[in-house]
């Protein structure tokens, strides 16, 4: 597919692609997302190639405010129940649910680390 498996109703990427689980396409990983989106924006500048470089920056762009909203939480976060918001990230984000815990683990450090990993400038 021409976008891989970024939704642009969901306004990110789906961790499997399009084919649905139980519960739903899920998201784990917010931080692979946005250094594949960053890559993709840089490889169209390297390439001096203007349209892959406004598509990379857009979908970065729109991705980054889906990210902030749903699923890197401040306690403000009104998408969300307080007891939930207060670990300030989603862990996997299902279509249907939430959960605070990685595929490989329930360690608060996988959980918070997925998120950071890979460190993108």
């Amino acid at each position: 597919p021409r976008f891989r498996s970024f939704d642009w109703f969901a306004m990110h990427s789906w961790s499997r692609g399009i084919v649905p689980s139980g519960d739903g396409k899920d998201q784990e990983s917010t931080s692979e997302e946005v250094n594949l989106l960053y890559g993709l924006y840089l490889w169209g500048r390297v390439r001096n190639d203007r349209k892959l470089q406004q598509l990379g920056a857009t979908m970065l762009a729109v991705c980054s405010v889906a990210l902030q909203e749903f699923f890197l939480m401040e306690n403000s976060n009104p998408h969300y129940p307080a007891a939930f918001v207060k670990n300030h990230v989603t862990g996997i984000s299902f279509q249907n649910k939430l959960d605070y815990r990685t595929w490989f683990g329930t360690r608060k450090e996988f959980i918070h680390g997925i998120q950071m990993l890979p460190l993108t400038p």
